[in-house]
């Protein structure tokens, strides 16, 4: 590491992605390396690519206690439920590509690959649903999300927009309900480590479905 000015810079990795996770976590995607952690604010850092067979990520997205991460051609969006110590390929609908381009606003998160165009998911990574009406260009640059939008960015047609009214929600499954039936794999803090139940204390129990539970034991 190298000090210049107030800036820490670190050399030798390609970094192409970045995104933050309750403030101080960050996650880097770079070229060449996988996926570099940093729970201290980019002080130190680690790789966690456990489960990844891609090593080139251009696009990485935190949502809630969710990271996406899209990898190169022949893989397609990661997803991690446990703050990056494992990983997880999504096929649900989404096809195999590299991604360059996430957006997400607490409800939906949409995704930009470069040869299959958008596609978008209403409960968080489980299922996804393309949508290339009107998309004239399928190599999907960046994408962004405002109130009633969203909007594609493209290689060479220019940017789209997609009206967040005109999404289908059929077949997404309730969040309510919940298979009582599921096995527990892990329970993990706030930083992913797993740890065991403890009082007064916010954890997140970890199911073999895919699902996530933030619980904080009073008794």
């Amino acid at each position: 590491m190298e000090i210049i000015g107030h800036l820490q810079v670190w050399h030798g990795i390609d970094s192409r992605s970045i995104c933050s996770m309750q403030d101080s976590i960050l996650f880097v995607g770079t070229q060449g390396s996988g996926i570099y952690k940093s729970i201290d604010d980019g002080q130190s850092w680690v790789a966690v690519s456990n489960g990844v067979a891609s090593t080139n990520f251009r696009a990485i997205q935190a949502e809630g206690t969710t990271v996406f991460a899209g990898g190169q051609n022949g893989t397609g969006v990661y997803r991690s439920l446990d703050y990056g110590t494992t990983w997880n390929l999504l096929s649900n609908g989404i096809s195999s590509s590299s991604y360059r381009g996430f957006a997400s606003n607490g409800t939906i998160i949409v995704a930009g690959s470069t040869s299959q165009g958008v596609f978008y998911s209403l409960d968080n990574g489980d299922n996804w649903t393309q949508i290339n009406q009107g998309l004239l260009d399928l190599n999907v640059f960046d994408l962004d999300l405002n109130a009633n939008y969203i909007i594609a960015g493209t290689h060479s047609q220019g940017v789209f927009r997609f009206p967040l009214s005109e999404l289908s929600t059929t077949g997404i499954k309730d969040e309510l309900e919940i298979n009582e039936n599921r096995k527990l794999l892990r329970i993990v803090d706030i930083l992913g480590r797993e740890t065991i139940p403890t009082t007064y204390t916010p954890l997140f129990y970890i199911y073999e479905d895919g699902s996530v539970e933030r619980k904080i034991i009073t008794n």
